[in-house]
């Protein structure tokens, strides 16, 4: 085991008041969490109601398909019973704790937005080469382009922007440490 450093040593001398830490801990989870508002409660039981109901039928009609359906089909209801499940338990997860996690919420929801409308497409793509009719198959790539660009582009835009948004607020924060530690040494 290695020597503590000069630093260790000072902080584990440095006394703290359980008070100040306290008040600390509920001043930064102040800033981190929103209580969950009505409209909110009602939008994440929305999708919790929704994610079951999507993981249960997308599930039972991979399970019930026929035979001569190609596999790739059976993966698309599988993996879309997986999204619902996913949507279902990260819903529940915030209901139960009655308030959402000001970064990672929205990044969740975005993630599983985008991830599902990708997926989807992809699995589009390769189910349209098992078709026998090629306007069918057409139709099938275009039906998920138009996903893609209506809901995943915005999705991973909005993911985008907030990242953005969040290494400026800490670039100001830096730059708002900085001239506070100048002007303390300033006035010294």
């Amino acid at each position: 085991m290695s020597e503590p450093t000069l630093r260790e040593k000072l902080l584990d001398l440095e006394s703290r008041e359980s008070k100040l830490d306290q008040r600390t801990s509920d001043f930064m989870e102040n800033i981190m969490y929103r209580k969950l508002n009505v409209p909110m409660k009602i939008s994440f039981s929305i999708s919790l109601v929704m994610g079951v109901c999507f993981c249960v039928g997308f599930t039972y009609v991979g399970l019930t398909a026929p035979d001569e359906l190609p596999p790739i089909f059976k993966l698309g209801f599988y993996v879309a019973g997986a999204f619902g499940l996913a949507w279902a338990v990260f819903s529940g997860y915030v209901l139960k704790k009655g308030r959402a996690h000001l970064l990672k919420t929205d990044d969740i929801i975005q993630g599983l937005s985008f991830g599902f409308i990708v997926i989807l497409m992809v699995v589009l793509l390769l189910a349209s080469g098992y078709m026998k009719d090629d306007l069918t198959a057409v139709k099938m790539v275009l039906n998920g382009m138009v996903f893609l660009i209506l809901f995943g582009i915005p999705a991973m835009l909005h993911m985008r922007m907030r990242q953005t948004e969040r290494m400026l607020m800490d670039r100001l924060l830096q730059i708002e440490l900085k001239l506070t530690e100048m002007q303390e040494e300033k006035e010294r």
